[in-house]
């Protein structure tokens, strides 16, 4: 009786620390998701010359010609989208995870 009691108390426990987790995982997501966008629109706006007034290629190969900043953009608005899916994401698992 004592050996299951103890279980219970443990499980719980388990449950708790595993709440605590969940939880801080989801607001490190949160911040890095954040972090993230701030730092890929700064770079956009670097390399498109929205700050400086001239493109900048910011990688060994130019995927993007120079003066074409819709696709640049379109691309940066997607990366975006998925990063704010995969946050999403790990929302529903937490939800999952806690059940």
């Amino acid at each position: 009786m004592k050996f299951a009691e103890k279980n219970t108390a443990g499980a719980d426990k388990l449950g708790k620390s595993g709440k605590k987790l969940v939880t801080a995982e989801c607001i490190l997501m949160v911040l890095f998701t954040g972090i993230t966008i701030v730092v890929d629109l700064g770079v956009w706006l670097l390399a498109s010359g929205r700050l400086t007034g001239n493109t900048v290629i910011m990688t060994p190969l130019q995927v993007v010609a120079g003066d074409e900043l819709t696709i640049s953009g379109i691309l940066l608005t997607a990366g975006i989208i998925l990063q704010i899916i995969a946050l999403i994401l790990s929302f529903v698992r937490r939800k999952q995870l806690i059940r």
